[in-house]
């Protein structure tokens, strides 16, 4: 089989690595190579470094910080690659992102907002904070799933004035009376308002979606649900109504209707900071 441009490309920089096949094997040892620069890209250091290693299945900490010295000449020269604009290896979002904000850029602007706030690398962190302007934060904690990329929850101790989101224009009253009642159940202090187009809750004869959980195992049979976006059927909640509430879905406690809607989407939280307040 023909190697494909981008593996060809990759042969091509890592062509005199005699040590990259011999330590782990050309393939493998070229993944952790470009693991090595991706991670680098998440963070506020100005150079690859062998910490950017991801750990390796079956390696102790010497074997492991081995491995990241003898790879790390290749990691640099990976992204020496990216950097050049006729570089062989592909230029992805990440290595944008990085060589930006390298730049110590300053939008310029009298506000700036930061969405999804829960899920920020260090990288964009960085650049939030330098900026010489009103500086506002959105995010919702119980929604963090990009750990996995260095990202965090960078509301935690932000030194700003902390608002809660509660009035929803997702769905109506009905709805949000639905959630509340979950939300008591939760013991949280949350209370949702909703202010979007007519819904309701109850049963529907033929449901436009089918939505599965992990209850959906355990029931005997679904029960209809619908909302003021869709209409679907799931599973009958557990019988514990605060396990079905930590799952973050507001279902009616009668168990014969629920919505779909999750409760951290209207919980979202606002941080403005208080030295650039208007």
């Amino acid at each position: 089989m023909e190697p494909t441009k981008e593996q060809q490309a990759a042969r091509e920089v890592f062509a005199s690595g005699r040590d990259l096949a011999l330590v782990a094997g050309a393939t493998h040892a070229a993944r952790l190579v470009m693991g090595m620069v991706r991670k680098f890209c998440y963070t506020t250091d100005r150079q690859v470094m062998a910490r950017h290693m991801e750990p390796v299945n079956g390696l102790d900490g010497p074997g492991q910080d081995y491995l990241a010295r003898t790879l790390l000449p290749y990691a640099h020269r990976a992204w020496e690659d990216i950097c050049l604009p006729a570089g062989r290896l592909r230029f992805e979002h990440d290595h944008c992102m990085k060589l930006w904000a390298m730049t110590s850029p300053q939008l310029g602007a009298d506000f700036v907002l930061l969405d999804e706030a829960q899920d920020t690398n260090p990288v964009l962190e960085e650049v939030f904070l330098a900026q010489d302007a009103q500086r506002v934060c959105v995010g919702d904690p119980a929604q963090q799933i990009y750990g996995w990329r260095n990202a965090r929850d960078v509301m935690t101790g932000f030194p700003a004035e902390q608002l809660r989101l509660t009035q929803s224009f997702r769905f109506g009253p009905a709805i949000a009376e639905v959630a509340n009642r979950w939300l008591g159940h939760a013991e949280s202090e949350m209370h949702l308002t909703g202010h979007g187009p007519g819904s309701r809750v109850g049963e529907v004869a033929q449901p436009e979606t089918v939505r599965s959980s992990p209850a959906a195992a355990t029931s005997a049979a679904p029960t209809p649900t619908t909302s003021s976006a869709a209409s679907c059927w799931t599973a009958k909640p557990p019988r514990t109504p605060a396990a079905w509430a930590a799952k973050r879905s507001i279902s009616s406690p009668d168990t014969s209707c629920s919505t779909t809607t999750t409760s951290s989407a209207s919980t979202r939280w606002a941080c403005t900071s208080p030295d650039r307040a208007a």
